[in-house]
């Protein structure tokens, strides 16, 4: 059952308050690394995409991590110059402290999800 309009919003929220000022978190993969290359950005536009997403970019979640580990995953889709981009993201907590990581952010090759645009 997809997240009501609510729910997104209180998970974003939470995401931004855990996103580190600086050092924030993007998952070290090929795929996310190769994404600012051919989306020709740099990594703080990306900064600036994923915290710029709203309830309208939302494609699904709350999932548990595939790996097992605490915490939520969730999925989104932003237009980036002519890409639909794939972005999941993940809030975790330790010792109640909220912490924030992207897992994902790569054109979507799939073209199966829709969601937001980014100018």
């Amino acid at each position: 059952m997809p997240a009501t309009k609510k729910e997104v919003e209180f998970f974003l929220k939470e995401f931004r308050a855990g996103w580190p000022k600086t050092g924030y978190t993007v998952i070290d993969r090929e795929k996310n690394d190769d994404a600012l290359g051919i989306l020709g950005i740099t990594p703080d536009h990306r900064q600036n995409i994923i915290l710029s997403l709203t309830y309208k970019d939302y494609v699904a979640g709350p999932e548990n991590d595939k790996d097992g580990s605490s915490g939520e995953v969730w999925k989104f889709t932003k237009k980036v110059r002519s890409y639909q981009i794939y972005i999941k993201l993940k809030i975790f907590k330790v010792k109640d402290k909220t912490y924030a990581k992207c897992m994902s952010f790569h054109p979507d090759l799939s073209n199966k999800l829709e969601g937001g645009s980014y100018v």
